[in-house]
């Protein structure tokens, strides 16, 4: 008796141990087919960033994925659905904030009123 139960213990922890190996190919698959989606919908060419992270996040009505391509130049980043639908875009080059980014802010010419 008590080898059957050792036996069957064992094998239920293997098949734990298992699972989260499964779930996460699953969430890899998932993650390829929805950042193909967004590749193809917004026509991206993610050459020019180093690095890719994305994440699902799961609720009960509509899991969304956060992709985000980055590099030395910028970085872009994606909210999509499941299906790759876009929710949001954002992105940001490094060059142009840089350029835009520390010039003192003043009226037009004209003043105030001109404005």
């Amino acid at each position: 008796m008590k080898k059957a139960l050792s036996l069957v213990l064992a094998l239920s922890l293997l098949l734990a141990l298992s699972l989260p190996a499964a779930a996460e190919e699953g969430t890899e698959a998932r993650l390829s087919a929805v950042t193909l989606a967004v590749k193809e919908t917004l026509d991206l060419d993610t050459e020019a960033y180093s690095d890719f992270s994305g994440y699902p996040e799961e609720n009960a009505l509509a899991p969304h994925w956060y992709l985000e391509w980055y590099g030395d130049g910028g970085s872009l980043s994606v909210t999509a659905g499941e299906d790759g639908r876009i929710l949001s875009y954002f992105r940001h080059d490094a060059a142009e904030y840089w350029d835009r980014g520390f010039r003192n802010p003043s009226f037009p010419e004209g003043g105030r009123d001109g404005a």
